[in-house]
């Protein structure tokens, strides 16, 4: 996985912005203490999402949005390459 990387902050806040490019396989992503924010961009991937308790299979598309609260855990299992920008 490749990844561009950025990061906006002031005293009280800060955001951390990552272009990241994947491949096929699992992601696990402990629970943070912010929320994250993930678009999808690039081609149509085959995906499973398991977070909070629940299971999500389908296709992310290009501006598909997943929101996952702080101190949730999640999984991502990808069939295919593909890219997307991540905020926390």
């Amino acid at each position: 996985a490749s990844a561009i990387s950025a990061r906006f902050s002031n005293v009280k806040h800060s955001v951390h912005v990552t272009l990241t490019q994947f491949g096929p396989g699992t992601l696990s992503v402990p629970a943070l203490a912010g929320a994250t924010v993930r678009m999808h961009l690039g081609p149509s991937v085959d995906v499973i999402c398991t977070r909070g308790g629940s299971v999500r299979r389908g296709r992310d598309v290009v501006g598909d949005l997943d929101i996952v609260p702080s101190g949730t855990a999640c999984t991502w299992e990808r069939r295919q390459s593909g890219t997307a920008l991540v905020m926390w």
